[in-house]
């Protein structure tokens, strides 16, 4: 007599991923947004990336804020992000300055800035000028799902 195994209850991680993904199709397009990532240190940028990716989102990374900058005002073609998300602690530039020039020359991108240092003690007058909200600012550490309702463009675009 063969013994019939009951259906299990356990949930497994490949369900609590695949309602994480649902629940992220809800709040972002996969496949259609486009996410920029400028962010110097190689582990995060991986990890932005690979999450990015695991959610069907078009990610590009770079580790250089002044060669990113160079290379999306030389082509008005490259500049198609829908949002881009910048690090205050770049190599080569201030992220708060590359948020100034992205915001100088399209002013209804949207930016979002993450940063070891708390809102308090980023200065006001250059998000004000970069045209940054204190709700696209992340502080690190933070959870990814954080960002997601940051990262969709049929949300309210700062400076609308």
């Amino acid at each position: 007599m063969e013994s019939q195994r009951e259906p299990s209850n356990k949930i497994t991680k490949t369900d609590v991923f695949k309602k994480r993904k649902n629940k992220v199709n809800q709040l972002v397009r996969p496949g259609q947004i486009r996410v920029l990532v400028a962010e110097s240190n190689d582990d995060l940028r991986y990890l932005y990336k690979t999450y990015l990716d695991l959610l069907g989102l078009k990610a590009e990374t770079v580790n250089s804020g002044e060669a990113r900058l160079n290379h999306l005002f030389k082509n008005p073609n490259n500049y198609n992000f829908d949002t881009i998300i910048i690090n205050t602690h770049l190599f080569d530039i201030s992220g708060l300055d590359i948020a100034k020039e992205i915001h100088k020359n399209n002013p209804k991108q949207r930016i979002v800035i993450v940063s070891t240092s708390i809102r308090e003690h980023l200065p006001k007058e250059q998000l004000d000028f970069a045209g940054i909200g204190c709700e696209y600012v992340l502080n690190i550490p933070f959870r990814f799902s954080y960002m997601l309702p940051l990262l969709n463009p049929d949300g309210n675009r700062h400076n609308n």
